[in-house]
């Protein structure tokens, strides 16, 4: 009996390096648009893609951490 490999993605909006926001080409806003994700699924599905995933998580304007000078300095 054979098995099939399904291979998934991973969304993450702008791209999965924390500067890839910062490239010319990238969407504006895609963290937060829907469309932006569902577009990127329907060409996953429409390449043999079987599933997508987007971590989920809380944001907010305001952190509720600190960063220490020394961190944020670097």
């Amino acid at each position: 009996m054979s098995k099939k490999i399904r291979f998934g993605i991973m969304l993450q909006g702008a791209g999965g390096h924390m500067n890839s926001w910062r490239h010319p080409k990238s969407p504006v806003g895609a963290s937060v648009n829907l469309d932006f994700f569902k577009t990127a699924a329907l060409k996953a599905e429409a390449a043999g893609i079987a599933f997508a995933f987007v971590a989920d998580g809380s944001t907010s304007t305001k952190s509720r951490y600190r960063i220490s000078s020394t961190a944020s300095s670097r």
